[in-house]
């Protein structure tokens, strides 16, 4: 039903719910409150405390209204008298009191109280009448007030008031998506009592089970989503089984230019595992900075190769694919297996059985037709930084048989890596439906990194510490938030070409500074990245394009000024820049921040106190919360709105065991009492069930 058809609805709530994203009745009822104040237990005013919230009644004796003068806004005030003392109340900007309060009335008041002047005082306060024989102060407001997120022209209390009109004609029209059977099994509310609750508590235990149900809906819909698209993509679906042997195994170690460190063979026998079969691999290998990845995802791509199929690597910068593309074929100078270079302007080449080779690229690899079809394996890296369409489009194919028969569309092995290591808590949520290889630990003898923030005042005490590690041969880093200044002249709000003009004309302008970001040409980019590494130039000044792709052993410092405007992860993602070789010396990474809110100096305290991603990347989620995964946005509004994660992660395994034995009883949900359930499913997800399995 559309809002306009809710009753009591005005052309202002109208305007209001418009801008709020309010377009039907559903949408206003899950318009859940932001949070909810408690009223204090009601006392006499001579009980009150200072400072403190408060709640009392009495008699008005007095009330006037004083103008303002100039710009200042006027106020009402009046006093507020009961058996043991008298309270000065003042409302701010609100003439239309002078009609409401007057001497004489019995009112309750609930606010912040202040002693001023000796008098006790509460400005602002919310009040209810009471009327003629009602004399408990309880009874005229409830207990726990709803506090909704609101708009111009549009308060809490009206968005309470009509929410609350609403339901009373709304709930007899609820239907509940969860069979009543799953709803005793796990002590969850119907819907209908649900959304009174949520909306009308008159305890805490009321809308923390009201919670608790609405999350638990959330939770599940999720999981149902992914079990549906993973059994979907096994039904539909095939990939090439590519099987190993110990001669095959053998050959590719062999090959390699490292052993492999239990970890990575770990990781290698699972992806060997799952190429062995025609069900598509959809696998996330995660690590942090320096663990590996690489190596292992060559591994696969080699075996690949051992049967005659092609495989391709997508990068998400031109810069790191050149350096794939380099360092394979390197690896493979002596082998009868092309590595071939995919970016704008270069053909592709033709792939056969008996041509197999492995294509590096950037999103180039997207535009070239028909190389899907002798692709068995698709790989690509820093996941994150593509958008899910352009993930899912090297998987897409249109196969069927030559009589026009239905059979199982060819498609690629998957996998995925990122050296942002992903939460335990999301990857059972958002990953459910790919397999996930972690290599936890990276190679032993690794430079320790030290982390050290300093105030923006000092600056130059950091520039002299790294003067001192530049003239003894190590180059590094100096990393800011952007190109250009902020507008002031504020030394601490310097841009990447400020900062860098800067130190040219410091002592560390003898040693070569080089600067690279966004608005440079990637030849602009390579040039300078070229100089840096080959040892031309010991300093590089440089956006967060440096986070992936550049790989330069010898560095051992860094600086990122602004640090406060980084998120936790992209700081240690910057941070693993450095100390890339072995030894004992250890890097400095100096952070420059003063950060003034509590969430900047939790991620400060955070990324000192730890390398360890996992650990980083689980205080990132708790800090920053969960960003949208269904949609093709990378980070925003989660689709997670009652369900938090890592605090509900018992509820998440419930509701993820649930879907499971849902799905295996009813495949397709078409059973009576699971129809509903499909139904609201596929309107939640809409287009976006498709790109589960790519997210």
């Amino acid at each position: 039903m559309a809002i306009t058809d809710a009753p009591y609805t005005n052309n202002i709530l109208l305007q209001g719910y418009d801008r709020l994203g309010i377009r039907s009745v559903a949408d206003l009822i899950r318009h859940y409150p932001a949070r909810y104040e408690i009223r204090p237990d009601h006392t006499p005013i001579a009980s009150l405390t200072h400072n403190a919230n408060g709640s009392t009644s009495g008699t008005l004796t007095s009330s006037r209204w004083v103008a303002g003068w100039g710009r200042a806004k006027g106020r009402f005030e009046a006093v507020l008298q009961d058996d043991s003392e008298s309270l000065r109340l003042v409302w701010f900007n609100s003439p239309f009191l002078r009609d409401k309060l007057h001497p004489g009335i019995t009112i309750a008041v609930t606010g912040k109280v202040k002693r001023s002047n000796g008098f006790l005082e509460m400005v602002n306060p919310r009040w209810s009448e009471l009327a003629g024989d009602q004399t408990d102060p309880d009874e005229a407001s409830p207990p726990i007030r709803p506090v909704y997120p609101t708009t111009e022209g549009l308060t809490s209390d009206r968005i309470a008031g009509h929410i609350k009109r609403t339901l009373d004609w709304a709930l007899p029209h609820v239907q509940d998506p969860i069979p009543e059977s799953l709803r005793s099994k796990q002590n969850l509310l119907p819907l209908d009592r649900t959304f009174d609750l949520i909306h009308r508590p008159q305890s805490e235990d009321d809308y923390k089970a009201a919670r608790r149900r609405l999350a638990y809906n959330e939770l599940i819909l999720l999981q149902l989503g992914i079990q549906l698209k993973r059994a979907h993509t096994h039904h539909r679906y095939a990939s090439p089984a590519i099987e190993s042997s110990e001669r095959v195994d053998q050959r590719i170690r062999d090959r390699l230019p490292f052993t492999l460190t239990p970890a990575q063979d770990h990781a290698v026998r699972q992806i060997a595992q799952d190429l062995a079969t025609p069900v598509p691999m959809n696998r996330l290998l995660q690590g942090d900075v320096g663990a590996g990845k690489t190596l292992v995802a060559v591994y696969a791509m080699l075996l690949a190769a051992s049967q005659g199929w092609s495989s391709a690597l997508m990068a998400p910068t031109e810069v790191l694919a050149v350096q794939h593309y380099q360092r394979l074929a390197e690896l493979l100078r002596d082998a009868e297996l092309p590595v071939d270079l995919v970016t704008a302007g270069i053909d592709t080449p033709t792939l056969t059985p008996d041509n197999p080779r492995l294509l590096v690229g950037t999103q180039a690899l997207l535009n070239r037709e028909g190389i899907t079809d002798r692709i068995a394996l698709v790989i690509i890296d820093e996941q994150h930084r593509f958008g899910v369409r352009q993930r899912g489009h090297l998987r897409q194919t249109t196969q069927t048989s030559a009589t026009g028969v239905l059979q199982k569309i060819h498609r690629p092995h998957q996998l995925v890596m990122t050296a942002t290591p992903i939460p335990r808590t999301l990857a059972l949520s958002l990953f459910g439906d790919l397999d996930v290889s972690t290599i936890s630990q990276p190679p032993s003898g690794r430079r320790p990194i030290r982390t050290v923030v300093s105030p923006p005042q000092q600056i130059d005490i950091v520039h002299a510490d790294i003067l001192k590690r530049v003239a003894a041969g190590e180059p590094g880093f100096i990393v800011l938030p952007t190109i250009d200044d902020q507008g002031d002249d504020d030394q601490t709000a310097k841009g990447v070409e400020a900062r860098a003009r800067q130190l040219m004309n410091s002592p560390l302008g003898e040693y070569g500074i080089e600067i690279a970001h966004g608005r440079m040409t990637p030849a602009q980019r390579a040039a300078a990245m070229k100089a840096f590494s080959n040892g031309r130039s010991r300093v590089l000044v440089a956006t967060t394009v440096i986070e992936v792709g550049v790989d330069v052993p010898d560095a051992g410092w860094m600086v990122i000024e602004q640090a406060d405007r980084f998120g936790l992860a992209q700081l240690h993602q910057l941070r693993g820049r450095i100390g890339r070789t072995t030894g004992d010396k250890p890097c400095i990474c100096h952070l420059i921040a003063q950060p003034t809110t509590d969430q900047g100096q939790q991620r400060m305290a955070a990324i000192t106190q730890s390398t360890d991603g996992f650990k980083i990347a689980e205080l990132d989620l708790q800090i920053r919360g969960m960003g949208e995964f269904y949609g093709t946005r990378q980070a925003g509004a989660s689709p997670l709105r009652m369900a938090t994660l890592p605090d509900d992660e018992a509820l998440l395994k419930l509701a993820g065991r649930d879907a499971n034995d849902i799905i295996k009883s009813d495949p397709s949900l078409s059973n009576p009492e699971h129809k509903l359930l499909r139904k609201v499913l596929e309107r939640q997800l809409g287009e976006n069930i498709d790109l589960i399995d790519i997210a």
